[in-house]
């Protein structure tokens, strides 16, 4: 026998598919430590839910994968409340939905990376997009639990609709009876230059590079992420 390995773009071994796929939509979702491709097929593996588990003050990724088989215009998708032990309630406004979008990567930069599409920019999802037949298309949701939260489980819906076409998909979140501090007093660090985010993002002014840049730190300091240096 023999093995290699490949670039994760095109690792296979991980998601599940959803049962509440319908025959003109799949469905299926990951977890959001993976890189999904537009090509890798539907999951064989099966879930009912999406699951997944938070402490208080803390926030919670995961990814909804569209993969339809024929073109979809005007993809709206929602999602309800959380609802949990003794009324509780987690509202919809803590879940942040982006969507997965690709860069053409023509020079791969090591053994890790490959030349094509590669998902990286993750803009807000607006009220409708598309969706192309035969392609993955990622949903990247945020689950933040609140600090009052109580713990226990959460049940939810997340509603996928596009013209002949809508499914509702069940979201469980487990909170554990424990709280994230507001401040961390672990030492980390995270290199970030203004240069480079005023490049990135062709900015052509000063106040454009501050604005960005206090986005930066406030997406910093709402995830706990130090930087190297101050930024100015």
């Amino acid at each position: 026998t023999s093995s290699f390995s490949g670039p994760q773009l095109y690792a296979g071994n991980y998601g599940y598919r959803l049962t509440c796929a319908t025959a003109t939509l799949g469905l299926w979702w990951c977890e959001a430590t993976y890189k999904v491709s537009r090509e890798r097929s539907v999951p064989k593996a099966t879930r009912s839910e999406i699951s997944i588990s938070a402490a208080r003050n803390e926030y919670e990724p995961f990814q909804l994968v569209l993969h339809p088989n024929h073109r979809l215009e005007t993809v709206a998708v929602e999602i309800s409340d959380l609802r949990g032990p003794g009324g509780q309630r987690i509202a919809r406004e803590n879940v942040q939905i982006d969507r997965v979008e690709y860069v053409k990567v023509t020079h791969p930069t090591d053994s890790e990376g490959v030349a094509g599409w590669w998902p990286d920019p993750l803009p807000h999802y607006k009220k409708a997009s598309s969706a192309l037949p035969d392609q993955n298309q990622p949903l990247w949701f945020t689950v933040y639990v609140p600090e009052s939260a109580a713990a226990g489980n959460y049940t939810g819906t997340i509603t996928v609709a596009a013209p002949g076409v809508s499914s509702k998909v069940p979201l469980k979140l487990h909170v554990w009876n424990f709280t994230l501090p507001r401040e961390s007093h672990l030492r980390s660090g995270f290199g970030v230059s203004s240069a480079n985010v005023q490049r990135y993002h062709n900015l052509s002014t000063p106040d454009e590079v501050k604005q960005v840049m206090e986005k930066y730190s406030r997406n910093f300091a709402a995830h706990r992420i130090c930087p190297y240096t101050p930024m100015r």
